[in-house]
């Protein structure tokens, strides 16, 4: 981490006050310091987050048991894990993870160390992501999608580092994919290899970039599928465990494990208990937003999203049409967060070019409702594990206040 000594007052600011440091640098972002101090807010996030009860089931839970029956080991040998990891003769496929929790927990026993890491991995990419986009914008246009820029950021937010394996898969796939489409850079292109070692579903994104690539940019035919996909295309579990017969058997057996019978109900289940109705609310809005945005842009700036924006408008397209082909398949409906993810930065630049054209002016106002609902929605799914401690201390004071440590959510109640 490179810190221009320019931009000393920002890191500064952030030792006294971690959100006051963010802001700021968020708001003076043509400084270059807003890259550094994001992903160092993800990590006294994570290092400061609302823990759960030990009987609560939910993701964070199984990675704090995990971690501590790891660390309790503590004459494990790697051999051994190697061993244990096995799993009826086949190896399980993503196995980054408990790769990473075994050697932090060789020289760790606190499991708030082993969130630090999971802090430094999600807040590098997340935080890289944004400035692909944030970077390309002048400042004086930046102030007018401000909106536009919130909601990117929380499509995939820094607390989904709780759910970590498939969250931090998406912003590793985006790292990859936006200099790719922006910049034609094909430097990041070998992380595709890496990505379903964190979360084996990605194979299924990672062979739609595939496909793509060698199908090339067919917007017309990509526009088809689309509305194809959105309107009639659903595809069952059954069919997709017929396609992963076909497949090696280790590879068949992990990846029917996401569309079996069992699995569905469980996720169906958790989805039930766990999510509220302005949680659903939001899901439902952006993905309506996003079809209706690509309906028209189509259809008003057919030519000139073909000459200055086609590559990421095809695949927009493309990704999109697959995800809600599986939506219907509750392991695989996540992968529209991507697709959305995707979106709002073709449309956030598109936006920013554009902001006379008349169309675009007239609807944008009145779909911004909207989006300021799903912005304040998100901020408030996000109060359940950012703590008072994110908020209102620091790294120097709140090693010393964990053990009273709640989230903000508990204020209001």
């Amino acid at each position: 981490m490179r810190i221009n000594n320019k931009n000393y007052y920002f890191y500064l600011l952030f030792i006294i006050s971690p959100i006051v440091g963010l802001i700021n640098s968020i708001r003076f972002y043509k400084t270059g310091s807003y890259k550094n101090i994001i992903w160092l807010f993800v990590v006294f996030y994570s290092y400061t987050i609302t823990l759960p009860s030990k009987d609560a089931d939910i993701d964070i839970s199984r990675r704090i048991e995990s971690f501590n029956n790891e660390a309790a080991h503590t004459d494990y040998k790697f051999s051994e894990f190697v061993r244990s990891y096995k799993q009826d003769d086949n190896w399980n496929a993503d196995f980054f993870e408990p790769i990473l929790v075994y050697i932090v927990s060789r020289f760790f026993s606190d499991v708030k160390i082993m969130f630090i890491v999971y802090g430094l991995l999600f807040g590098f990419f997340y935080s890289r992501n944004i400035a692909c986009i944030l970077d390309k914008l002048d400042s004086s246009l930046a102030k007018k999608i401000t909106l536009l820029l919130f909601i990117l950021a929380l499509i995939n937010p820094f607390w989904n580092i709780n759910g970590f394996r498939f969250w931090f898969a998406t912003h590793v796939y985006l790292y990859v994919l936006l200099p790719y489409f922006f910049e034609n850079k094909k430097t990041h292109l070998f992380w595709l290899l890496i990505i379903p070692l964190i979360h084996f579903s990605y194979v299924f994104a990672v062979a739609i970039f595939v496909l793509y690539f060698i199908l090339g940019n067919r917007t017309q035919l990509f526009f088809i599928f689309f509305i194809i996909s959105v309107s009639f295309g659903k595809i069952k579990s059954n069919f997709l465990e017929t396609v992963f017969s076909y497949l090696p058997g280790v590879i068949e057996k992990k990846a029917n494990g996401y569309t079996s019978e069992d699995y569905i109900e469980k996720i169906g289940q958790t989805k039930e208990v766990g999510m509220n109705w302005y949680a659903t609310f939001n899901s439902a809005y952006l993905k309506y937003f996003a079809i209706f945005v690509i309906i028209l842009c189509y259809w008003k700036n057919r030519d000139l999203i073909k000459k200055e924006y086609n590559s990421l408008f095809s695949y927009v397209l493309f990704f999109l049409g697959f995800a809600f082909l599986v939506s219907s398949i509750p392991s695989m409906n996540r992968f529209i967060t991507p697709g959305l993810y995707l979106f709002f930065s073709f449309y956030i630049l598109f936006v920013a070019n554009n902001l006379n054209t008349y169309w675009l002016k007239k609807y944008r106002y009145w779909t911004s409702f909207g989006l300021l609902i799903c912005l304040v929605v998100q901020i408030r799914l996000g109060f359940d594990t950012i703590s008072f401690l994110s908020v209102f201390t620091n790294p120097l004071i709140a090693p010393f206040f964990t053990e009273e440590n709640f989230s903000l959510i508990n204020i209001f109640k």
